[in-house]
């Protein structure tokens, strides 16, 4: 299927990036803090001997505000594999109760975080996500009422930076881009008179400063 080769290729891209960078670490660093306790650890350094990560999150992610949940295990310092869900739920209702618009949106994720240097990474992904959206008009002609599901497989890229102190760790996904590659089941209609993107096939959304907060041991 075209989506098994699309997740094939990503993971192996993942893990030859992951030790090209891991390679890429000199020793250098780790013998002057060796010969120089005094000297100011990085996140690099707080980043030894970690084995997992938790965090918490909270930003715009999917084109939706929401929060969310990552776990982690570090395959090394300058890699790291996550299992994160994301979850948004909005419900708008007009002061006069003329019209009512509920959305709704979980994702579950596998992607790997790649570090270059101290704190900055990069992010590659692959999603399941299922988003839910109704819409009632008491007094509409047309349109009035509209029910939406779907459930897609797809793809994501990040860039952010993440900080680590001992075992706290802070972050930020400043940007990032998803893309939904293959459509799994689709039922109603989003748009009105307008056509919306989640109408269509694929779909792509857009991550803006995803904030993150945990720890790691």
């Amino acid at each position: 299927m075209k989506i098994t080769g699309i997740i094939l290729s990503l993971l192996i891209s993942i893990q030859v990036f992951g030790n090209e960078v891991q390679s890429e670490v000199t020793p250098k660093k780790e013998s002057i803090l060796e010969a120089n306790p005094y000297v100011i650890k990085r996140s690099y350094d707080h980043r030894e001997d970690k084995k997992f990560q938790i965090l918490a999150r909270m930003g715009i992610d999917y084109t939706e505000t929401g929060v969310g949940l990552g776990l982690g295990y570090f395959l090394s310092r300058q890699h790291l594999i996550e299992l994160s869900y994301f979850s948004s739920d909005e419900d708008y209702e007009s002061d006069s109760s003329y019209s009512d618009r509920v959305e709704e949106l979980r994702v579950i994720s596998l992607g790997s975080k790649i570090f270059s240097g101290n704190s900055f990474y990069m992010s590659p992904a692959i999603f399941y996500s299922d988003y839910e959206y109704s819409y009632t008009c008491n007094d509409c002609f047309i349109f009035s009422d509209r029910s939406f599901k779907r459930s897609d497989l797809g793809i994501s890229f990040r860039i952010g930076n993440q900080w680590q102190w001992d075992n706290f760790t802070l972050g930020c996904d400043w940007i990032g881009i998803q893309y939904g590659v293959e459509n799994i089941n689709k039922s109603g209609r989003r748009g009105g008179l307008i056509p919306d993107v989640r109408d269509n096939e694929t779909w792509i959304s857009a991550t803006l400063l995803n904030l993150s907060m945990g720890v790691s041991f």
